[in-house]
């Protein structure tokens, strides 16, 4: 069985983003020269609670905030509130299927951006602004990317979505998934694959509220299903 390593770090443009997280410097040499590293669990206000290959998170009052599917809380990921977006919401920084690169996602599960370079990340506060330092020991050279969002931490009760997005089963999957929707006007469903490349598009029947998608001609590694802008993903074995 091929498994995907999943757990620590950022980011793929994927449509819709409210700012960009931009490369703005690269260091020759690998290595930092303060130690003003922030807390790689950068939200205070919310709970973390590993279930299986995914993590759920709560809000302080012990309300279920949101579930990222086929993560690793415990591999070091960074997860941060209005730092590498700027309308509230909250993010996690994890290696794509190869560790050659980071995907920054969203709250709702949606890819944002990604960065092409592999190393030790972490969030530094730089002249009052926020920057995610890539350490690439192997190729000598830091990178460092501009973060739109302020840092100020507001997640609250009244930031609770009104429904939990409902996940893909089975996952990981080998011959069949079944992929949950809610049409709200979407007519198809689009499927990427880690790259961000359209591997399928399927029509959507109005009086359903999942498809059966056939993945015996996938390649191993993990897949994200959209429908109105919203994502979510699995993996095929």
């Amino acid at each position: 069985m091929k498994k995907i390593l999943l757990g620590l770090v950022m980011l793929l443009t994927a449509a819709t983003m409210n700012a960009q997280v931009e490369l703005e410097y690269v260091f020759d040499g690998y290595g930092l020269v303060n130690n003003t590293d922030i807390d790689p669990f950068h939200v205070k206000s919310v709970y973390m609670v590993q279930n299986g290959n995914s993590v759920d998170i709560f809000n302080a009052d012990f309300s279920h905030r949101t579930t990222w599917n086929n993560v690793d809380a415990w591999s070091g990921m960074i997860i941060a509130e209005n730092i590498f977006t700027n309308d509230g919401t909250i993010c996690y920084i994890t290696p794509n299927s190869d560790w050659s690169g980071y995907l920054l996602i969203n709250e709702t599960g949606s890819i944002i951006n990604t960065i092409p370079h592999s190393g030790m990340p972490a969030l530094k506060k730089v002249g009052g602004q926020y920057k995610l330092f890539v350490m690439d020991e192997e190729g000598g050279k830091t990178y460092v990317y501009s973060c739109p969002g302020n840092g100020e931490v507001t997640t609250s009760v009244e930031n609770v979505p009104a429904k939990v997005k409902r996940n893909a089963y089975p996952n990981p999957a080998t011959d069949f998934v079944t992929l949950p929707y809610e049409v709200d006007g979407a007519t198809s469903m689009k499927i990427y694959d880690m790259q961000g490349k359209l591997v399928e598009r399927k029509f959507l029947d109005k009086n359903k509220q999942e498809l059966q998608l056939n993945v015996k001609d996938y390649p191993s590694g993990m897949y994200f299903f959209e429908v109105n802008g919203e994502s979510n993903s699995f993996i095929v074995d």
